[in-house]
C-alpha cells in the first residue's frame, strides 16, 4: 500500500513539473496574445513623460497576431491612480487581422495631475496585450 501511495506521488510531481516547464512565458503573461508595440520616433509618445495641461499628443500602435487572428484595439485612461475609463474602442476586420496599425491623437486634461493611457490588443480567443504610458501633467 505505502508503496502505491509513493508511485502515485511520485507520478503525481513528475507530471505538475512537466506541464510546468512546457509552459511558454515571455514576461508578461500573455506568451501566447497577440504582439503590441508602441511607436517611436518624431512626433509620437511611447514612454513615460511629462507635458502640458490640454496639450495633444500622437500614439501609435503596431499589432501583430502571434497564435490568432487579432480582433479589438482598446485604449483606457486613469487620472490621479483612479479607475480605468474607456476612451476608444475600435474592431479589427478584413487583411488587419494579421498585422494592425494605428495612430491615436489624445489630449490630456487642463488640470495639473497624472494621466495613464492604456493600449490593448484583444485576439478572437480572448488573450489580451497591454502597453501603459503615464503622463505627468503640468
Amino acid at each position: 500500500m505505502k508503496r502505491n501511495l509513493l508511485k502515485l506521488l511520485l507520478s503525481t510531481l513528475v507530471i505538475t513539473l512537466v506541464l510546468t516547464s512546457c509552459s511558454k512565458n515571455d514576461g508578461d503573461g500573455q506568451s501566447d496574445g497577440p504582439k503590441l508595440t508602441l511607436k517611436t520616433g518624431a512626433g509620437y509618445t511611447s514612454s513615460n513623460s511629462s507635458i502640458g495641461k490640454a496639450a495633444s499628443f500622437k500614439v501609435g500602435i503596431i499589432a501583430e497576431k502571434n497564435t490568432a487572428d487579432l480582433l479589438v484595439y482598446l485604449v483606457h485612461y486613469s487620472v490621479d491612480g483612479g479607475p480605468e475609463m474607456s476612451s476608444f474602442d475600435t474592431p479589427i476586420t478584413g487583411s488587419d487581422r494579421q498585422r494592425f496599425e494605428y495612430d491615436i491623437n489624445l489630449m490630456t486634461r487642463n488640470q495639473a495631475g497624472t494621466e495613464k493611457w492604456i493600449f490593448v490588443v484583444s485576439d478572437v480567443n480572448g488573450k489580451l496585450t497591454r502597453k501603459e504610458i503615464t503622463l505627468t501633467v503640468q
